[in-house]
Formats: structure tokens, C-alpha cells, sequence
């Protein structure tokens, strides 16, 4: 696990999800379904997280699409985590 997705994995198990993130496998991650960094999971909640330190409008087409067409239950949230190194905060993104 990276820094940016230490704190935000800090952040999520302050908030009371349980929180899944994917072994590594030799030197690189593998994303939950090809998309996800996390899962988090509350009381009738499930959040599919992507964690990243460049901008949504950065990333290129065939990514969003692919995180955007993932299909998500009505119980269920797609979040864009973006870490803005400036204001040391992340800017969380609803993908629909």
C-alpha cells in the first residue's frame, strides 16, 4: 500500500468500515475487478474505492469509462478518491 492509500484506508477504519484491499502479487497490486483499490463495508453499505493522486479530468477515456460502466448495486457507491497534495485532502468523487 502506497502513502495516499494509507491515509485513506486510516480514514475509512476511523469512520467504522471494515476494509478490503487486494494482495499483492510480486511487486504490483491487482484492483478489486480490474477498478477498485478498497472495499468498504458498513451497515447496509458497500463502497467500491479507487485511490489516486491525479485528477479525475486527467485520467484517460477508456479508464473512466471502465470505472463508470462497473455495475453497482442500489446499496452500493463508486468513489474517485482524488489526494490533493496541496491542500493535503482528498476530494471524493460519486462516479454514477
Amino acid at each position: 500500500m502506497n502513502r495516499i492509500e494509507k491515509k485513506a484506508y486510516q480514514i475509512l477504519k476511523e469512520r467504522g468500515y471494515l476494509v478490503e484491499k487486494p494482495v499483492r502479487v510480486k511487486w504490483h497490486s491487482v484492483d478489486f475487478f480490474g477498478c477498485w483499490d478498497f472495499i468498504a463495508c458498513s451497515d447496509g453499505e458497500i463502497r467500491f474505492i479507487q485511490v489516486s493522486s491525479v485528477k479525475w479530468t486527467s485520467r484517460n477515456k477508456d479508464y473512466r469509462e471502465k470505472l463508470e460502466k462497473f455495475p453497482c448495486p442500489p446499496n452500493c457507491s463508486k468513489e474517485y478518491w482524488y489526494f490533493n497534495r496541496k491542500k493535503k485532502v482528498f476530494e471524493i468523487m460519486q462516479l454514477k
